[in-house]
């Protein structure tokens, strides 16, 4: 059963699945893979459910994941924004939208208050370059996100089952945005729960399903 349940956090509202709150759901649209992974990523740690995607992907986006939060970069000028701001409104999107780029961007500026104009929810534009707490002050009205019920998974259950995936994480250059690496992590997808945290499926130090899991 899924029913809303605001948390008094902000106006935030919590989508329970169960007894389980669902944390809010962010996309990152953006053309630049690596771009959108860094902020995806970001996100991510902040506690949202992040996804990324190009502009060609947002109908789908809005259909399938229906984000609370979608943050588009500076696309492709002013123009291209604001078209893909006139295609929220004709999907009668009904979340947030932030809007990055640099600073003094006609794109940025012109972007946000086309999607005012257009009764969209803008949130703060996120100018670069941009600190942490920057992106914490735009998003106040989500945070902080209450974290999931701990929801402790067996590593020899996921091992036997083929539960593991392996992702590939690039590393970003903070001040140049240019990939320098990745790094590779495992993560449980359980069948019912999906995509689970590290914290509850990494065995202690002294674990002997530590050893298997670190050859998987």
């Amino acid at each position: 059963m899924t029913g809303d349940n605001n948390n008094g956090q902000g106006g935030c509202e919590i989508i329970q699945f169960g007894r389980r709150p669902v944390p809010p759901r962010a996309c990152v649209v953006e053309n630049r893979t690596y771009v959108r992974t860094f902020l995806a990523d970001m996100l991510d740690e902040l506690g949202f459910i992040a996804r990324e995607a190009g502009t060609a992907d947002i109908r789908t986006v809005l259909r399938d994941f229906r984000p609370d939060l979608i943050v588009p970069g500076p696309l492709g000028g002013t123009l291209e924004v604001q078209s893909f701001l006139k295609t929220l409104q004709a999907q009668v999107y009904g979340g947030a939208v932030m809007l990055f780029g640099g600073r003094s961007s006609e794109a940025l500026i012109r972007g946000h208050e086309f999607g005012e104009q257009a009764g969209l929810t803008m949130l703060p534009p996120l100018g670069t370059p941009f600190r942490a707490r920057d992106l914490d002050a735009n998003l106040e009205r989500f945070l902080p996100i209450r974290p999931p019920a701990p929801l402790p998974v067996d590593i020899d259950e996921a091992l036997c089952n083929g539960w593991l995936d392996l992702w590939y994480q690039s590393k970003i250059d903070p001040q140049s945005l240019v990939p320098r690496g990745a790094e590779a992590l495992v993560r449980v997808r359980h069948p019912t729960w999906g995509v689970v945290a590290p914290a509850y499926y990494i065995p202690a130090a002294d674990d002997p399903y530590l050893h298997a899991l670190s050859h998987s």
